[in-house]
């Protein structure tokens, strides 16, 4: 085995993180957010993140003006709140893009966005989970979530905001 070199081990020097050359400002970042959700992000060099949400945005924006335009207020309204979930997330991602760009950590988070997942779980029953690759959670949160959201709108009477049977007509 020594002929082969196996026994002989070199430990790597720890990885240490290469600042950039022009740091971004997080205050600027947020603030462009503020104004566009994504293009913050973008400005922290995080650009399809960016785009993507800017487009997510806009998509659900305008998917619930038009609900609402037409009467169908619980598609107006669920587009809605997913549009202003987009808009809150895209400000508090670009920020923390941000910091992480100036800290050069940026290029070492390799998997899931944790803010992702956290705007997944809070959008549907546990989908972040899955994102993050925590598949036992995901389906724990996603049937326990169903089997709760059911056994409320027995108890509630099915309100509109409830949506147990998939759409809510009056």
């Amino acid at each position: 085995m020594s002929s082969l070199g196996l026994n002989d081990y070199e430990a790597l020097s720890p990885l240490e993180p290469e600042l950039p050359s022009s740091p971004k400002s997080a205050t600027k970042a947020f603030l462009i957010s503020l104004l566009l959700p994504g293009i913050g992000q973008v400005y922290a060099k995080r650009g399809t993140a960016g785009w993507t949400t800017l487009v997510f945005f806009v998509f659900f924006s305008l998917a619930g003006i038009a609900g609402l335009a037409k009467q169908q207020s619980t598609i107006g309204w669920t587009a809605l709140f997913v549009a202003v979930s987009l808009y809150i997330f895209g400000f508090l991602d670009a920020y923390f893009s941000t910091l992480e760009y100036n800290r050069g950590i940026s290029s070492y988070l390799i998997g899931g966005n944790p803010r992702i997942a956290c705007i997944l779980n809070f959008l549907t029953n546990g989908i972040g989970y899955f994102y993050i690759g925590d598949r036992g959670k995901g389906l724990l949160m996603f049937l326990g979530l169903g089997v709760l959201r059911q056994l409320t709108g027995r108890v509630v009477g099915n309100p509109p905001w409830l949506n147990v049977r998939g759409s809510y007509c009056r």
